[in-house]
């Protein structure tokens, strides 16, 4: 048993880096080898660098992901700490409904979520891409500060950046 558990892990890391390489390659950026395996300092932080931008990107077969908000919070603390805008990335990688979605921090007016993580459902995001850009607004506390989040498809996200 203990033989497959090793076999998933690496499976699943390697999709990961194929997820991260490509990414990086469309945004100019470098991935940070083993990002997620290392324990030193926060410019190895991170998944991705541009020159402005550290991103986070997760990826999962299911079609429902759990954004927890100490991700958010780690990625935006790394991102800040070295001059880089933080971007968090999650994308569903099959089903009827795969898509990327990023998570920015911009300002809102939502009230503060009173829990640790949000689930979303890749039919609910999905659905949303026709009448809302963003798709998704909230706000959850950091410290006692509070942070806002708007939610973007990853194609919406790429528009915003090349605009800037």
């Amino acid at each position: 048993m203990r033989g497959n558990s090793v076999c998933m892990k690496l499976s699943k890391r390697a999709f990961s880096e194929k997820q991260e390489k490509s990414i990086a390659k469309e945004l100019g950026g470098k991935t940070i080898p083993n990002s997620g395996g290392l324990r030193t300092v926060s410019s190895w932080k991170g998944d991705i660098n541009t020159n402005t931008e550290k991103l986070e990107c997760k990826i999962t077969n299911s079609n429902k992901y759990t954004l927890k908000f100490s991700d958010l919070s780690k990625i935006r603390s790394y991102a800040l700490k070295y001059g880089r805008d933080p971007v968090f990335l999650f994308e569903f990688a099959s089903g009827e409904y795969k898509d990327k979605y990023v998570c920015l921090f911009e300002h809102n007016n939502c009230e503060i979520l009173k829990k640790k993580s949000l689930l979303f459902s890749a039919e609910e995001l999905f659905k949303l891409q026709k009448t809302n850009s963003p798709l998704y607004l909230f706000k959850y506390a950091d410290n006692g500060i509070d942070r806002g989040i708007s939610v973007y498809t990853y194609r919406h996200y790429l528009t915003i950046r090349n605009n800037t």
